[in-house]
């Protein structure tokens, strides 16, 4: 199996535990600590503290939202099912 190696200068990410980050953004919340000390003192970049006091990224699900719901997808398949008989 192939291990690489990182390039010199390219970014880290997420080289954090969610441990760390509940309790950053707990100091933060709780006023204990600003953001960029918070971000100094757990190594978590000040975007990513940032976008997750206001909840900027929080959905679930990645892309474009549905335009069908379920039940009318199901209606759409069982259909087209039906005429492709």
């Amino acid at each position: 199996m192939r291990k690489y190696k990182k390039k010199l200068g390219r970014k880290n990410y997420r080289n954090y535990s969610s441990e760390t980050l509940t309790k950053a953004l707990n100091e933060i919340r709780s006023k204990k600590l600003l953001l960029n000390r918070a971000s100094a003192k757990y190594e978590i970049c000040k975007g990513t503290l940032s976008h997750k006091l206001r909840e900027k990224h929080n959905n679930t699900k990645p892309g474009r939202p549905n335009v069908l719901d379920d039940n009318e997808e199901k209606a759409l398949v069982h259909i087209l099912m039906k005429t492709a008989e």
